[in-house]
């Protein structure tokens, strides 16, 4: 009596809409119709008769290309409130990871506070009464093709409202110099934002960002004389500016 498995001895594969089990003399055929990354992957093995004779395989479905159609977007809460952070993907069955400053965050229940969900294309995490110190930082969703991810900043409660400590200094320097451009803030990583002439900067081979606790650095490599302007470090929450 032949037979088909997939991944264990104990789940045989049986004909449905999707799935033709055929067997003509020495030639034994399975067909699964529309394949799916989550359901079909995985181990198939043919076994013969009297279980004497056995063929194993590995089959690897890969889906569509998955793109995040809604990105997540930034967040300033106080402590003890929920956060909600949701996105879109326009592979339904496309597999999402979420991390919170680099760390995986389980889909397990581990995190009892967190909890994570799918539904279709929309993908949600909500974390119960967001704590300041353990809560806070940068959120990112990834699929396979793709990422998206947001600082999420935690007002504590009876803190002061974010605001500078330390604002710029002018700086005149000569071509192909290294320029660093610091600032502090009054609480530890408050999210912030450069911009040069009112155009955000992001991090590249020119700029390199960098956040110490207080400290927020702008390094500015080789610089030339189109990079004179006016440079601005922004309080992501409150828009306050130096």
């Amino acid at each position: 009596n032949c037979r088909f498995i997939k991944d264990d001895i104990n789940n045989p594969i049986r004909k449905d809409k999707r799935t033709r089990v055929t067997s003509d003399g020495t030639h034994h055929t399975i067909i699964i119709d529309a394949v799916l990354p989550v359901g079909d992957s995985g181990i198939y093995e043919f076994i013969g008769p009297n279980d004497s004779l056995r063929s194993t395989c590995k089959v690897t479905v890969q889906g569509p290309p998955s793109k995040i159609t809604q990105p997540l977007k930034d967040i300033t809460l106080q402590e003890n409130q929920n956060l909600t952070l949701e996105a879109r993907v326009d592979n339904e069955h496309a597999p999402v990871t979420w991390f919170i400053n680099g760390k995986e965050i389980p889909s397990t229940g581990e995190t009892p506070h967190i909890t994570i969900m799918s539904k279709g294309r929309r993908h949600t995490l909500v974390v119960q009464k967001v704590n300041a110190k353990q809560d806070a930082g940068q959120y990112e969703i990834r699929t396979p093709d793709d990422a998206s991810s947001c600082q999420v900043t935690i007002e504590e409660i009876g803190a002061p409202p974010a605001d500078f400590t330390k604002k710029l200094s002018n700086i005149e320097t000569e071509e192909f110099q290294t320029v660093e451009l610091k600032c502090e803030t009054n609480r530890d990583n408050i999210p912030i934002e450069w911009l040069k002439d009112n155009q955000l900067i992001e991090s590249n081979e020119h700029y390199t960002i960098e956040n110490n606790g207080i400290t927020h650095t702008l390094i500015i490599h080789d610089i030339l004389i189109n990079d004179q302007g006016s440079y601005t470090c922004k309080i992501k929450s409150n828009g306050k500016i130096t």
